[in-house]
């Protein structure tokens, strides 16, 4: 795992700009930092060293010629099954058993077509001088970031933000029309980003720059709405499991599992051993949280008779570490679960660079409760006609089944607030004058949705949205900064290439049953395991939203929030303040929504954002 970042430019100094974008993104990768300009195209590289860890693997990295280059920050799992099956014949010599000079001798052989082949998660960039184009590449599920710019002068990208920001020619001015998105889900959606100018290259997709004609070519590489129908064996899914685990436990440097308890860690640790790898289990213990969770994790290690080790995060400064999860991000984000996350991995043994987890398994095998809803919407709409006490006690799932359309019903279902159509009347009514929020909010699903077929099941549509926005835009945008903010490649089996388009070719309403979720994941492991894993309740990592907006994030907040006055450009302060009372007095639980707030009024202060 890695940084990476590039600057293209006839006119700005390349060799001053591209030192600053490495420099800035030097947690991501301490063990290297270099760039390299080729014409008027600089790429730089920072290196988290995994695979041959050898300085002849540093970055960036040329072709035998030096006609081609190129900067990587990923894995590439299928690495070695790729260069045995088409180098084995010797026609291309290899300066290192690096993954990454396989994805350049792959270019080098079939040309950009070659990521079609590539089992693993990754951003990364090309220049090919002889054909006189850059390439910029992200995997199928958007596990790796890339972020890109352009105005009259340059074209930038980089793995964060800031890399891009570093350049200091760049104006920090607000994208008006993803606020909206942004207090809807807590985070933007798609290309965009709350930086005016600044997008986000999507899941799946590569960006072709021409450097002679100046013109862009983006394409969609991948598209999981065209896999093919197929039914289900747990021989061949546990099969695929294992083939996984081997390929994510390849590495040159020591390899750990976050054991929660869960389901999905349970497998990844279970397949780990099975397969034979010695590798230490370690769970986090935040205060009094996820009790059930190290009770659980306990019982599993000890079943597996795997080396576990429980470490407690306790007496952290919040308002500081509040303030380090921001910069990493670069943009407001309101899932706190980053804060635990980042203290993991910051509390990890040091020889630990790379981390197993059972991410995306609620995605792919169903493990959220909106999938039985959307399942079974006829039943629950019929008890929601009925009135109290029903409606009253779920209005926002009410609110969503009341919806017209797939999307909007989707859009509220992800929807975290309790009630998301009241967020308006917290907004500055004449700063939205122009933009309808609900409809700016949910555009990003009818998008989606207006692109697939009509005859599919509302469910199967689900599960795909899920893929293509809760996946790349919410979820590993929170594990990517808080992991590499640690220097600690976090690596997801579940999304092996093979699992995922297994899994999507299974109808989705085979997937799941009222009150019982992953029934794949159920019917091929559950007589692996003495514990009762599959019989416990799905459980989130608790964040005392409540708690520190109350006692150690509320004097940010008073700060930020109620005394600037940039927050009355956007927010009705004084409702707002209302809001804020009611929670410090114990009337209402606002936790989560004055979090939401917070985040995004101190990410206007610490970076001077321009209104």
């Amino acid at each position: 795992m890695c940084g990476i970042s590039g600057i293209i430019s006839q006119k700005n100094s390349n060799d001053f700009f591209i030192s600053a974008m490495v420099k800035s993104q030097h947690h991501r990768g301490p063990d290297n930092s270099n760039y390299s300009i080729n014409e008027n195209v600089a790429l730089g590289h920072n290196r988290l060293a995994i695979i041959d860890c050898s300085d002849k693997a540093n970055q960036p990295m040329s072709s035998n010629d030096k006609k081609i280059h190129i900067v990587f920050n990923g894995e590439i799992y299928n690495f070695k099954e790729l260069k045995k099956k088409y180098f084995s014949d010797g026609s291309f010599s290899f300066n290192t058993d690096s993954d990454t000079e396989i994805v350049l001798k792959m270019y080098e052989k079939f040309g950009i077509n070659c990521i079609n082949q590539f089992n693993g998660m990754f951003a990364f960039a090309i220049h090919d001088l002889k054909k006189k184009v850059v390439y910029l590449c992200r995997d199928r599920f958007g596990i790796k970031p890339l972020f890109f710019y352009q105005d009259s002068e340059s074209f930038m990208f980089s793995s964060e933000i800031k890399g891009i920001l570093s350049c200091n020619f760049v104006e920090k001015k607000i994208n008006k029309n993803a606020i909206s998105e942004f207090l809807f889900y807590g985070n933007t959606l798609g290309e965009n980003t709350l930086y005016q100018g600044i997008k986000k290259l999507e899941s799946g997709h590569f960006l072709k720059i021409d450097l002679t004609t100046e013109r862009f070519f983006l394409k969609k590489y991948y598209d999981i709405s065209l896999i093919k129908k197929t039914n289900f064996d747990s021989q061949v899914l546990f099969s695929l499991f294992e083939k996984s685990i081997k390929r994510q436990t390849i590495s040159d440097v020591d390899i750990g599992i976050f054991l929660s308890g869960g389901i999905d860690s349970s497998i990844v640790a279970y397949m780990s051993k099975y397969i034979g790898k010695d590798i230490t289990c370690f769970t986090a213990k935040f205060g009094d949280y996820n009790k059930q969770d190290i009770l659980f994790a306990k019982k599993i290690a000890k079943e597996l008779n795997v080396k576990h080790s429980i470490f407690e995060i306790q007496d952290f400064n919040v308002d500081e570490t509040f303030q380090k999860m921001m910069y990493h991000h670069d943009t407001p984000f309101s899932d706190a679960a980053n804060i635990p996350l980042y203290l993991m991995t910051k509390n990890l043994p040091n020889n630990i660079k790379v981390v197993l987890q059972g991410d995306g398994g609620d995605e792919l095998f169903g493990g959220y409760n909106r999938y039985q809803i959307i399942k079974y919407r006829s039943i629950l709409k019929y008890m929601f006609q009925l009135g109290s006490p029903f409606s009253r006690t779920f209005k926002r799932l009410s609110s969503a089944l009341n919806k017209k359309n797939d999307y909007e019903r989707f859009a509220y279902l992800l929807c975290e607030d309790k009630n998301p159509d009241e967020n308006i009347s917290y907004m500055n009514k004449s700063f939205f004058d122009d933009v309808k929020f609900s409809d700016t909010a949910i555009n990003r699903y009818k998008k989606i949705l207006e692109s697939m077929s009509n005859e599919k099941p509302s469910l199967d549509k689900l599960f795909y949205m899920d893929s293509q926005i809760i996946l790349p835009d919410i979820f590993f945008e929170k594990v990517d900064r808080s992991t590499m903010a640690n220097g600690i490649e976090i690596r997801v089996p579940f999304l092996d290439n093979d699992i995922f388009e297994y899994v999507s070719g299974i109808k989705a309403a085979d997937k799941i049953k009222l009150f019982n979720s992953k029934l794949l994941l159920r019917k091929t492991f559950e007589n692996k395991f003495n514990t009762q894993i599959f019989k416990s309740k799905k459980r989130g990592f608790g964040v005392p939203y409540k708690s520190w907006l109350k006692n150690e994030l509320k004097d940010r907040f008073v700060d930020s929030v109620l005394s600037s006055s940039k927050m009355s450009y956007f927010f009705n302060v004084s409702k707002i303040e209302k809001l804020f009372n009611e929670h410090c007095m114990d009337r209402k639980d606002n936790g989560f929504l004055l979090y939401k707030i917070l985040t995004f009024a101190s990410w206007i202060d610490l970076n001077d954002i321009e209104l």
